[in-house]
């Protein structure tokens, strides 16, 4: 793995590339970057924080045309109307208000870069959000 550090994103970079591209070209600090650190300002999440802290959203995969990232306990979270056992409940989801906040944010950051944004939850209050390049 290869560490890096670029415009308050660090993390490690995991795949490789068939084509190195320079700065210039749209290599590294590409859309999906900008995008992300946008995110990251909306969310109101520290740009520097420490490196493990599980409140930070962190890049943990990119390949050519994707950057995925995770956060846990971002926003309110509630049970599912399904979740059979609510003092234990390791799938609970997005509270509507964080939710729709997400939403707003995701919408203002595509209007200003030429990204899809999409995001979804998973086990531990988990939020994953990946960046795709249109």
């Amino acid at each position: 793995m290869i560490p890096f550090i670029l415009a308050g994103v660090g993390g490690y970079l995991l795949g490789q590339s068939t084509k190195a591209k320079s700065f210039s070209d749209g290599g590294v600090i590409d859309s999906r970057f900008k995008a992300f650190n946008e995110l990251k300002k909306y969310m109101g999440i520290p740009i520097f924080i420490e490196p493990d802290d599980q409140e930070e959203l962190q890049i943990t995969m990119i390949n050519d045309n994707e950057l995925l990232s995770e956060i846990r306990y971002w926003g309110e979270w509630e049970h599912a109307d399904n979740s059979k056992n609510i003092e234990d409940d390791d799938f609970m989801v997005l509270s509507k208000g964080s939710e729709k906040r997400l939403n707003d944010i995701i919408s203002i950051v595509q209007k200003r870069y030429p990204v899809s944004i999409l995001w979804e939850t998973e086990e531990k209050n988990w939020l994953v959000i990946k960046i795709i390049n249109k």
